[in-house]
């Protein structure tokens, strides 16, 4: 149960490409609740569906909460990220001297969107890192060491680094030096892959399909066309059988 797989994953960046905020977890993102409500009240109190099962998997003060959405997430936008000041029961606090707790909306994350679900959520964070220096070395937490190279970053670039009690360090490729030196990686993701549906028309009136892009094909129940791997080709008169059976 101590094993983590710590996910390092990029939140912000400048026009240049350059890293002005990454964000952290030790379990690769994964603990995450649905957004339900703001109270009206107080908006610095999230209403939300549970903040964890137990101690380990759960949202806690100091922590950092993502507001996220299926469109965000569709659309490759990172959320807005938030201190939390506390947890309890349903209710996620959030830090009123972060600069971002103002600038969080409930009804910019609506649970339906053009008649679709939405799902607003919110997903937990350990840390986070400002403007980190490339080339430098700079710690994540016990002794978990990170050092990003100059160059281009995107938004929700991430890099996956497991740590084993088993051995009581990081699984991560290494030269044949001696000490042995981690060798950098490229960014484990998030690949975007994409398909070509439809060429369209738009005028005033609305979209018109010029053409369909998509190769269909039918299902099991209509492909009633038999084609022979053998015996055809051959006849017989009505009634009697065929020389050769049909395969």
């Amino acid at each position: 149960l101590e094993n983590q797989l710590y996910r390092v994953e990029i939140h912000e960046v400048d026009g240049a490409g350059k890293i002005s905020l990454l964000k952290w977890s030790r379990d690769n993102g994964s603990v995450l609740t649905r957004w339900l409500d703001q109270k009206a009240s107080s908006p610095g109190e999230l209403i939300v569906s549970g903040i964890g099962r137990d101690e380990v998997l759960k949202f806690a003060p100091g922590q950092y909460g993502e507001l996220l959405d299926d469109q965000r997430e569709l659309r490759g936008e990172a959320g807005i990220l938030v201190k939390l000041a506390n947890a309890e029961g349903q209710v996620l606090t959030l830090d009123t001297t972060d600069p971002n707790a103002a600038t969080v909306h409930k009804a910019d994350f609506p649970d339906r969107l053009n008649g679709l679900p939405n799902n607003p959520k919110v997903r937990r964070w350990d840390g986070i890192v400002r403007n980190p220096l490339s080339g430098s070395w700079f710690e994540l937490e016990d002794g978990v060491q990170i050092k990003l190279e100059t160059g281009k970053y995107h938004v929700g670039d991430y890099w996956l680094i497991p740590a084993r009690t088993a051995t009581g360090d990081g699984e991560w490729p290494r030269d044949n030096a001696t000490p042995p030196n981690p060798i950098p990686q490229v960014r484990a993701g998030i690949e975007h892959a994409y398909c070509k549906l439809a060429i369209l028309n738009r005028t005033a009136g609305g979209f018109t399909v010029v053409q369909d892009c998509r190769e269909l094909f039918p299902p099991l129940t209509d492909l009633v066309t038999l084609l022979y791997a053998g015996g055809d080709g051959q006849e017989a008169m009505p009634g009697n059988a065929l020389p050769q059976t049909l395969r």
